[in-house]
């Protein structure tokens, strides 16, 4: 893949050997560039979803964090698919960006459209998905499994780096409403969600972070020590 350098990742050869470029259809007619991991002799019925930092400061699956979660995913084995992928106007992916992220929760949608659209019908036990964000990706992991994800198929959220800190709240503030304002508050607080950051995080304090996740039902807070935002 043009950019991304994913043979340079220390990985077993069997796992290099797993992983292909793809383009997946999108929901607004156009295309998002990614990495799968497929495991075909898995018969695991989880998937997983990683999402990138932000588009508009350089962010894109090839950023070290996003590519770390995807190798760990992949190499903890219980997934049957793991993908990672760029938004929309970053990479080969068609479209624009935005600075607020209201539109990239298509996006992800349209991931999860490609994870779950081979499914056969009788197929016993549903797949489900662990979404997972890092940064921004964080912030529209969060919103889109509060209100728009179909919630019986989310296995769980993790969300690293998650900011709340004042710029962010400008910027994100949409979606923290949404994350607090759920669709299916019941289906919503039996979703598992880990959420982890640095104790030395550049654009959240431990207190920001911990009263916006304590509103958060079902959730963890874990903080890593002597870690900034970018780890």
């Amino acid at each position: 893949m043009d950019g991304v350098d994913w043979e340079d990742e220390g990985r077993p050869k069997y796992l290099h050997e797993k992983i292909r470029s793809a383009m997946i259809p999108s929901r607004n007619g156009g295309v998002l560039e990614a990495v799968v991991y497929c495991d075909e002799k898995n018969e695991s019925k989880r998937e997983a979803v990683v999402c990138h930092p932000h588009p508009k400061l350089g962010g894109s699956l090839a950023d070290p964090v996003t590519r770390s979660l995807f190798k760990a995913l992949c190499l903890q084995g219980g997934f049957r698919r793991v993908v990672a992928f760029n938004f929309r106007g970053v990479g080969k992916s068609s479209g624009y960006c935005t600075w607020r992220g209201l539109s990239e929760t298509e996006d992800l949608l349209s991931v999860f459209d490609f994870l779950l659209k081979d499914e056969k019908e009788g197929e016993e036990g549903q797949r489900k998905v662990l979404v997972v964000g890092y940064s921004f990706g964080s912030v529209v992991a969060s919103s889109s499994v509060a209100q728009e994800l179909p919630l019986e198929r989310v296995c769980g959220l993790i969300a690293v780096a998650f900011p709340c800190g004042w710029l962010s709240s400008w910027l994100f503030g949409s979606h923290y409403r949404l994350i607090h304002s759920p669709q299916s508050p019941e289906v919503f607080s039996e979703v598992p969600k880990l959420f982890v950051i640095g104790d030395r995080d550049d654009f959240s304090s431990s207190h920001q972070v911990s009263s916006f996740i304590s509103k958060v039902p079902n959730s963890r807070l874990d903080f890593i020590s002597n870690a900034s935002h970018f780890f």
